[in-house]
């Protein structure tokens, strides 16, 4: 099924002007990659609507042009919340996990614990784990597949900022695992992801061979937690540095802890909580939601 011309155009048209701007990065450095700055910044639109929205009944003045939200799924225990969509861009599913929804806190107060909740022999954080699966269990699953099944679309991506890109992570990882064996994951982009599991995860998140960014900005603290080296952990690839502008994306190596990307902070500058809510010049968190709206005035986005 073809996507809107009109929509395509306009966000071709947006794409063009943010990179003019310096939004969507101008330079991009490093290996070459699939890598792509103007669908990065549809996955960031999405991941800041996902704070701005709390329920499916309200309509999405925070989404782009093209994007429907069919449900807007939430769990009172660990206060997760995910947006489930179709954007007609790509004519795909959508998951897009909010990070949490009082970031700074979250930040200072996190403790990190490991489980160990698969057959493989892999370790993620607890924490993380509970929010996805929680999540999961309370629609996502359900609401992919309703939606799937409504738009005729196999094609699916997920997104997430914060805890939520963890969570992305997390949905990828259960994609390669066969538990959406009828659809296509086109992509998995996170801003600001911390440390999801150890280097046996990230060592089998590696082979499935997802197309799979983890973008991160310049001093942002939160791609650097949980600190404790004891735990383990290990970041999945690919990650794209922006610098402190944004005007800039390295693309690194397929280690995933590059020490030419945001490990040059390390240890003693990688504290900033600024630039973890700051991505392509992007506001996100819950005080990022005034300029959404500003940005789509008119209301574009339909809620079933």
């Amino acid at each position: 099924k073809p996507s809107s011309p009109s929509i395509i155009m306009r966000t071709v048209v947006s794409s063009l002007l943010l990179l003019l701007a310096g939004a969507v990065p101008g330079v991009v450095v490093g290996v070459l990659t699939s890598y792509d700055g103007a669908e990065a910044l549809r996955a960031l639109e999405l991941s800041e609507a996902a704070y701005c929205i709390s329920s499916k009944h309200e309509r999405c003045l925070a989404c782009p042009p093209g994007v429907e939200v069919t449900e807007v799924v939430t769990q009172r225990t660990s206060g997760g919340l995910a947006v489930v969509g179709y954007d007609d861009v790509d004519d795909s599913v959508f998951v897009a996990f909010r990070g949490s929804s009082n970031t700074r806190n979250w930040i200072e107060n996190v403790k990190f614990v490991k489980t160990r909740p698969y057959d493989e022999d892999v370790a993620v954080e607890r924490g993380f784990f509970l929010w996805y699966k929680d999540l999961n269990a309370s629609g996502v699953y359900d609401a992919v597949k309703a939606t799937a099944r409504r738009k005729q679309t196999k094609n699916l991506k997920v997104t997430g900022h914060s805890a939520g890109g963890a969570c992305a992570t997390l949905f990828a990882f259960d994609y390669a695992r066969g538990v959406y064996p009828d659809m296509t994951l086109l992509s998995t982009i996170t801003f600001g992801s911390p440390r999801v599991g150890d280097v046996n995860f990230k060592t089998l998140f590696d082979s499935f061979h997802l197309r799979s960014f983890r973008v991160t900005h310049y001093h942002d603290v939160v791609p650097h937690m949980p600190f404790e080296r004891s735990m383990h952990f290990e970041h999945v690839p690919t990650e794209v540095y922006y610098d402190e502008l944004s005007t800039t994306a390295q693309v690194c190596d397929a280690s995933g802890e590059d020490p030419a990307c945001s490990l040059k902070c390390a240890p003693f500058h990688c504290t900033s909580v600024s630039d973890h809510l700051n991505y392509l010049n992007v506001s996100l968190g819950t005080d990022g939601c005034a300029n959404a709206f500003a940005k789509y005035a008119t209301p574009q986005a339909a809620v079933m």
